[in-house]
């Protein structure tokens, strides 16, 4: 990762469409309706600010500013908030840890909905460390 100095090229997120389904019961009848809104999704991003501070934000697109900092503010430079290794967005395909295999993934999941079924189970538990993070156990 290496800090960018054009500012304008910083992910501010984007406006997404967001359909709710609402389902009403009444003596008469079951009803089903559905509304449909727009709704900003924000995108992490680090900034590098003036008085020499880094900070993790995001872009408040109503207010055209960034989080945490003041109207008109400028950063000197950003970086991009990075993915974890093993993320896998739905609907792409990715490597089945501890198999040379790939194969498609369905919100997340492998296509028969069961989430541990896209690990290798013997690959996990051979690789996995388990580590008290200070709980005082």
């Amino acid at each position: 990762m290496t800090w960018n100095t054009n500012i304008q090229e910083a992910p501010r997120g984007k406006t997404v469409q967001i359909t709710r389904k609402k389902r009403v019961e009444t003596k008469e009848a079951v009803d089903t309706t559905f509304r449909t809104t727009y709704e900003h999704q924000k995108e992490d991003v680090i900034l590098a600010t003036k008085c020499g501070k880094v900070i993790k934000t995001y872009w408040i697109p109503g207010e055209e500013r960034w989080a945490g900092l003041a109207n008109g503010e400028q950063p000197d430079a950003w970086m991009a908030w990075p993915k974890h290794p093993n993320f896998i967005p739905a609907g792409e395909t990715g490597m089945v840890l501890g198999t040379e295999r790939e194969r498609p993934l369905s919100i997340g999941l492998h296509t028969d909905g069961d989430p541990e079924s896209r690990f290798d189970s013997a690959s996990l538990h051979q690789h996995s460390i388990i580590d008290d993070c200070g709980s005082g156990a």
